[in-house]
């Protein structure tokens, strides 16, 4: 049986709800996935600025950081793009909309721009895990009560762009594949 035209997934949650590590595990299994233009943004602005540098530039610049993530995550969208069965994408466009309005800063023209003709069919909403690691040495700034705004945020911001969220509660890495993979047949 030939596997059926490329499904679209996105794999979102608030920071540290285990997203790139199911991202992993699906392409451990063999499936093709998206990662997340935003780790890629702040690792490329960590190497020109620092680790302290990128992040104070982020927190200054919230719209431009905006803009830079959506660019990001279209090139990968569109080099990843093409084949048959799911593709899981590591958060989606919508994230960054969501994230502008956690912080309440301007959506950039560009970021709603590329909130338009979105390229997804499923999307799935990851808790935040109980044992929230801030991982600030990798210049990540989150912490566990601002990911539960962003992941209430991101349910509304979805939502509202007909994408309701399909919500997976905190378990194992297993479970988690299970019920998303169980879903989609």
């Amino acid at each position: 049986m030939e596997p059926q035209t490329e499904l679209r997934v996105v794999v979102t949650g608030g920071p540290c709800s285990g997203k790139t590590t199911i991202i992993e595990a699906l392409a451990a299994r063999g499936h093709r996935t998206v990662p997340e233009a935003a780790i890629e943004v702040i690792a490329e602005l960590s190497e020109s600025l620092g680790v302290e540098g990128q992040a104070k530039w982020r927190s200054e610049h919230r719209e431009d950081f905006q803009v830079l993530i959506i660019e990001k995550q279209a090139a990968l969208e569109a080099a990843a793009a093409g084949g048959k069965g799911p593709l899981f994408h590591d958060r989606g466009r919508l994230d960054g909309l969501a994230y502008c309005r956690v912080f309440g800063a301007p959506v950039p023209p560009e970021v709603e721009v590329g909130c338009r003709d979105l390229p997804y069919d499923r999307v799935y909403l990851l808790d935040t895990l109980s044992d929230f690691d801030g991982r600030a040495a990798t210049g990540r700034t989150s912490d566990r009560e601002r990911s539960l705004r962003i992941r209430d945020e991101l349910v509304r911001t979805y939502t509202e762009r007909g994408l309701p969220p399909v919500f997976v509660p905190e378990t194992s890495v297993e479970e988690r594949l299970e019920l998303i993979l169980g879903d989609l047949d």
